[in-house]
């Protein structure tokens, strides 16, 4: 059968109409040449250069119909559609050995004949020069960016909020030149000085989100806000004014100039937005460190209105900071999604689930049940491997304690620790989280490593064994259990095995 291939890197209408002139192309062409096209298969908005972070979804359907032996030719405008990256002809030559694909053809008249060392060459030249061509337009786009920067000049992409965007006619005429990038939009620059000014005042981003979805105000796209994009917009340097002129602040690699455009808040504006930032990152974290914090975080479930319950702590009069799993009444976009009702002290919480799981884990039903079909060997011998590195990472710091190791040479044996360390994490990675988490160290039971595995590595084994944990409604007060307030007949453990 033979197949044709339309790309094309930019289209801003997204309307398709320069891959729709290659479709009749390569129609013609293929009925001018022999039989018609069985299947076209067209990726639109979709560079194929190296830099390139979409995937090309109907290039690799493409290749997925060779590997079925379904193509005999290939038939593309010109060979840059197909790919700019030399990779694309070894794969290409590859699949031409193990299946019917022969040619590579293109609309004005050149074949590739896979099956011939002289058109495996001619079609390996053919994409390398395509790729020279994208690395040179790469380079002249970087030079031509920085001197923009320089400049002060709008940098293209994405609209950003608060200035006007690119606005086209039908036939993808710009009307509005001059002011992409540095018209401002008014009702949008009062919602930026808005939330500027409410979160000096100490107010929360999520409030903030919430407040706007509410009110239907939306992104420079068009949806919804959450405490990320809004968190984007508001620190943008491009509205920060520079120095004492009326522009806005011109980012590039880490460097800043004087933008061509009106700023939108002051520099204290901004300097005081971050600090209030900054400062509810700390009081929300409280000096914890970074990383998950709560174990059970998704896994538990609400009695009530049965979403799932993520930890979220609290400072209490006593001065206590209370870790909790929380139901929450609204996600990010400020959006009911929970009754927002139930809440449950995440430590006892934590140590029942911690005692059923262990007690269950060591069963032999549960054994069999988890024994894993392959690659057992290996994965129990990475797993004594990261045992002892991290024993004898932990045995450096006591070595230079008592003098058996000077500075100098401590930082030297741990910093080689370390990397073997990584090296066996990355390897366990490899494998399944179930087959990772079921492996205990060869001697030793779950009970007797679970204080001093991580967090992720005791999910894991909760999740082999545990499907999800329903917190149901309770009132103040009630059974004491290991010195908290805490009724076991409100947690209810749903088990896999």
């Amino acid at each position: 059968m033979r197949v044709g291939y339309e790309r094309l890197s930019k289209d801003r209408s997204l309307r398709g109409i320069n891959v729709e002139i290659q479709r009749e192309e390569i129609d013609e062409y293929a009925l001018a040449t022999g039989e018609p096209i069985g299947r076209h298969f067209c990726d639109n908005d979709t560079s194929a250069s190296e830099f390139a972070v979409k995937p090309r979804k109907d290039y690799l359907e493409l290749i997925a119909l060779i590997k079925q032996d379904a193509v005999t030719e290939v038939i593309v405008t010109e060979i840059p559609r197909l790919g700019r990256q030399t990779e694309v002809a070894q794969e290409l030559i590859r699949l031409s050995k193990a299946t019917r694909l022969q040619y590579i053809s293109t609309t004005d008249g050149a074949r590739y004949d896979l099956h011939t060392p002289r058109g495996r060459k001619s079609l390996r030249d053919a994409i390398s020069d395509a790729e020279f061509e994208s690395d040179q337009s790469s380079a002249r786009q970087h030079r031509k960016k920085n001197k923009q920067a320089e400049q002060g000049k709008y940098h293209g992409g994405q609209r950003a909020y608060g200035y006007e965007g690119a606005i086209r006619d039908v036939d993808e005429i710009l009307l509005n030149p001059g002011k992409v990038g540095r018209a401002l939009v008014p009702h949008e620059v009062a919602i930026i000085k808005e939330c500027v000014a409410r979160i000096i005042a100490g107010e929360r981003q999520t409030d903030l989100v919430r407040d706007l979805n509410q009110r239907g105000i939306t992104t420079a796209e068009g949806g919804k806000w959450r405490n990320g994009n809004l968190r984007r917009v508001l620190t943008k340097k491009k509205h920060v004014q520079w120095g004492d002129t009326e522009h806005g602040t011109r980012s590039h690699h880490g460097k800043e100039y004087e933008g061509r455009w009106p700023y939108i808040i002051t520099a204290e504006e901004h300097s005081a937005m971050l600090a209030a930032l900054r400062l509810k990152a700390i009081n929300t974290k409280r000096g914890m460190i970074k990383g998950r914090q709560y174990l059970l975080s998704g896994i538990v479930r609400c009695g009530k209105c049965g979403q799932a319950m993520y930890g979220n702590g609290r400072g209490r009069e006593n001065g206590v900071y209370q870790r909790r799993y929380v139901c929450k009444r609204h996600d990010n976009h400020g959006d009911v999604v929970g009754c927002g009702n139930v809440r449950r002290g995440a430590d006892p919480v934590d140590l029942l689930v911690k005692q059923q799981v262990i007690y269950r884990f060591d069963s032999p039903a549960v054994a069999e049940a988890l024994a894993p079909k392959a690659d057992a060997a290996e994965v129990k011998e990475l797993l004594e491997l990261h045992t002892r590195q991290t024993v004898h990472l932990q045995s450096l710091a006591a070595d230079y304690g008592i003098g058996l190791l000077t500075r100098e040479e401590l930082v030297v044996a741990k910093a080689a620790a370390q990397q073997a360390l990584s090296n066996t994490v990355r390897a366990l990675a490899r494998f399944q989280a179930h087959k990772t988490a079921a492996a205990v160290p060869a001697g030793q039971t779950l009970a007797e490593v679970w204080d001093q595995a991580s967090i992720e590595w005791k999910r894991n084994v909760i999740l082999l064994l545990v499907d999800h944990i329903v917190i149901m409604p309770s009132h103040p007060g009630g059974q004491t259990w290991n010195g908290w307030r805490f009724d076991l007949d409100k947690v209810r453990i749903v088990w896999r095995v």
